[in-house]
């Protein structure tokens, strides 16, 4: 669909009373659309300006948008503009689910760099989730050797390769759930 004919959409939902419309985009294959501006990197929130326009077109739907945040300054600056109502996070939490509690806190401005390849990171939070939910050490994308590890899994090469799962764990922090 063209932008025109999202916003379309977005007005038609508003009207039939949904109560939330997210923005996101993208494929498993291409993950976010593709963001070649600059400017659109660093500002991290790839879909604001789309939520931007829809904004004003809406009379009672909560505005999410979702897609590229990463640092704490770019989901305030979002919030504080009033393009959007709520900021959606995926891959971000998939790698680190205390990211939030960690900014509130003001342990951490933003998530760790995810390094893994951009066409399979979707695979990759699928295995992160997977970790999360039997309680294993959630394999840490900002690190290379890890992404490796994964990227074996993901493609059935990790016949010679020592699984994620089997990582030595010795600094495994339980309470957080991370190594």
């Amino acid at each position: 669909m063209t932008p025109e004919e999202s916003k379309q959409v977005c007005i038609w939902l508003d009207e039939a009373g949904l109560d939330l419309i997210e923005l996101s985009g993208g494929t498993y294959e291409s993950g976010a659309f593709n963001h070649k501006k600059e400017s659109t990197k660093k500002r991290e929130a790839y879909f604001i300006e789309f939520a931007e326009a829809i904004r004003p077109a809406l009379k009672s739907a909560t505005l999410a948008v979702t897609g590229g945040f990463r640092s704490r300054k770019a989901m305030e600056e979002a919030l504080a503009s009033g393009a959007t109502d709520i900021v959606g996070l995926a891959r971000p939490l998939t790698a680190e689910p205390y990211l939030i509690r960690d900014m509130l806190d003001g342990k951490t401005d933003a998530a760790r760099d995810n390094k893994f390849p951009a066409p399979m990171q979707t695979g990759a939070s699928i295995v992160q989730i997977a970790a999360i939910s039997k309680g294993e050490p959630i394999p840490d994308l900002s690190d290379e050797k890890v992404c490796d590890e994964v990227v074996a899994i993901l493609t059935g090469g990790a016949d010679n390769k020592k699984p994620v799962t089997e990582q030595d764990t010795s600094s495994y922090d339980k309470s957080e759930n991370k190594l």
